[in-house]
Parts: C-alpha cells; sequence; structure tokens
C-alpha cells in the first residue's frame, strides 16, 4: 500500500535519526508473522487487515468519501459503484484506490472493475489514481 510517513510495509515506523535506534546495538530480524488463520470476509479483511495497515502508514480515513466512494459511469444496471478505500492528495484529487477481497481470494481478482473505478474516476476528478488490491495479506 502507498506510504504516506515513515511507515514500512510491516507497520512499524522507521526512525532513522533516533537517538535510541543510533545508539543500539544491530538487532536480529523479527520473526515472521505467521498468517491469521481467519477466513475473513471481504468486509472484515477491511476492518481488520487493510484499516489498520492504511492507519499506520498515516491515512487517517476519517472523512466519509475515504469509504465505499459512490463512482459515476460504471456499466452496470445503476451505473454506479463503489470504491473500497479512497487515498486523496492535498488538491483534493484522488491519488489511489484501495479495493478489498476477503482473505482467502486472490487478490488479482476483479482486476477489470478496478480499472473501470480509475477510468471513470479520471472523468469524474480529471486524474487518475493509482490502483491497489488486497485481500489483507498480499496486495
Amino acid at each position: 500500500m502507498p506510504e504516506r510517513s515513515s511507515a514500512s510495509t510491516s507497520g512499524m515506523r522507521s526512525t532513522p535519526n533516533c537517538r535510541r535506534c543510533a545508539n543500539s546495538s544491530p538487532r536480529s530480524a523479527p520473526p515472521e508473522q505467521k498468517p491469521d488463520p481467519h477466513d475473513y470476509s471481504e468486509a472484515e479483511t477491511r476492518r481488520y487487515l487493510i484499516d489498520v495497515e492504511l492507519h499506520h502508514a498515516g491515512w487517517p480515513l476519517d472523512q466519509p468519501r475515504d469509504r465505499e466512494y459512490e463512482v459515476a459511469g460504471m456499466p452496470t444496471n445503476r451505473g454506479s459503484g463503489y470504491v473500497d478505500f479512497m487515498l486523496w492528495g492535498d488538491d483534493g484529487k484522488p491519488l489511489a484506490v484501495v479495493e478489498a477481497k476477503k482473505t482467502t481470494a486472490d487478490p488479482a481478482m476483479g482486476r477489470q472493475q478496478r480499472k473501470l473505478y480509475a477510468d471513470c474516476l479520471e472523468a469524474m476528478h480529471g486524474q487518475r489514481p493509482v490502483i491497489f488490491y488486497s485481500n489483507g495479506y498480499a496486495t
């Protein structure tokens, strides 16, 4: 997922100029994380995994438009769709779309849907966002 702060992909903050870190001896690599054995639904994956990682990366997700953002122009009966997460630039334009899948799903599923979201967002806002997709473990 894109980083907006000094967060690493594991969610830990990196502080290279920290006096405590500079004076400490090198540590061994952290033990490899074991996958969560839960079979989370898409909604649970968003709530328990992706929300947490986006918050760690510095995205507050505190505006209604940050989640379940309605996108006009989709080839559906209603003509719209909903993006799981929208990451916005300081200029109010979309920077990235993050689409979630359940933990046991291949995150690459729904590639065409995400492309359509990006097409529609570009038409709506004049800027094409980067597209990410995740099942909470693989992005």
